[in-house]
């Protein structure tokens, strides 16, 4: 076989055996050696022939590993490379494709979300207000709902331009508390853990949660459309419990970001991972 040859087989993605590639360098190399090993001239072809072996060795084990390492496109990995169970299924019509995802993780979220204890404004030095839903928007600097939601799922209330979000101020007019809920079901009609629901929480100055999600200190970022964002992914327990065991386990994901100005927190349950990342992509194009 000719150096030529090996060298364009080696790099075929339909490559050669290994051993075959290597014996037939070695013979090469001991004719070479035999003919020639008493001339300068014989010493140079020797050592054109080591180097061709050395290239081969490299484009063969760069063939290999091209077969076996996951492309750097590959996303949806919980902290290692994409598995069949992380992929997204794009047959469904009714999933739009999100097509600029550079990367995204499902960190797995072991410790339980601990309760924080609310925060307590001193009515001597603040003040409340009761915002519309058109001046929140003023106030965030636009409409930040999503443009997406999975199917089915509706918002719990009507949204209307009623004075029902509230902000507190400092008595010299600097904001002091700045938190709006959006929450989205796909069903209101008494208490079922399975069910689907959405909780968005935003904010100008930070988000503040009655729950606190801890998150790893080895966590993957994840980046959606240009955006970096912490994605969480862990199993939620529900009742009733019968000797501490719990009726079953449902899904839960969290998202936080920060996207033109304003802070993020995304917590969906019983969403799927395509649901979950089309709904966070809608909300930062």
């Amino acid at each position: 076989m000719k150096e030529r040859d090996l060298i364009k087989r080696s790099i075929n993605r339909n490559m050669p055996n290994i051993d075959e590639v290597r014996n037939s360098c070695i013979a090469q190399n001991a004719g070479i050696s035999n003919s020639k090993s008493n001339t300068r001239g014989g010493l140079g072809k020797k050592r054109h022939v080591s180097a061709v072996v050395f290239v081969v060795a490299i484009l063969v084990a760069a063939a290999v590993l091209s077969n076996v390492l996951p492309s750097a496109s590959t996303y949806l990995s919980d902290g290692k490379p994409v598995g069949i169970d992380d992929t997204i299924d794009r047959t469904n019509k009714d999933v739009p494709p999100s097509d600029r995802m550079e990367s995204v993780y499902f960190n797995q979220m072991t410790d339980e979300p601990m309760s924080d204890s609310k925060l307590y404004f001193d009515p001597e030095k603040t003040y409340e207000e009761m915002l519309t839903l058109e001046q929140v928007w003023k106030y965030l600097g636009r409409d930040i709902r999503p443009k997406h939601l999975p199917n089915g799922m509706n918002a719990a209330t009507a949204q209307s331009d009623e004075p029902h979000y509230r902000m507190i101020y400092h008595n010299d007019g600097s904001v002091a508390w700045d938190q709006f809920h959006f929450i989205y079901s796909e069903s209101f009609e008494g208490y079922d853990p399975l069910h689907k629901t959405l909780r968005i929480t935003v904010s100008k100055t930070t988000v503040q949660s009655d729950v606190l999600y801890v998150w790893s200190e080895d966590m993957n970022e994840s980046k959606i459309n240009g955006t970096e964002m912490k994605i969480g992914a862990r199993k939620m327990s529900f009742g009733p419990y019968t000797d501490h065991q719990p009726a079953g386990y449902y899904d839960l994901f969290i998202a936080e970001f920060g996207f033109r100005g304003v802070d993020y927190q995304v917590v969906g349950e019983n969403l799927s991972k395509e649901e979950f990342i089309d709904t966070l992509s809608s909300m930062v194009e």
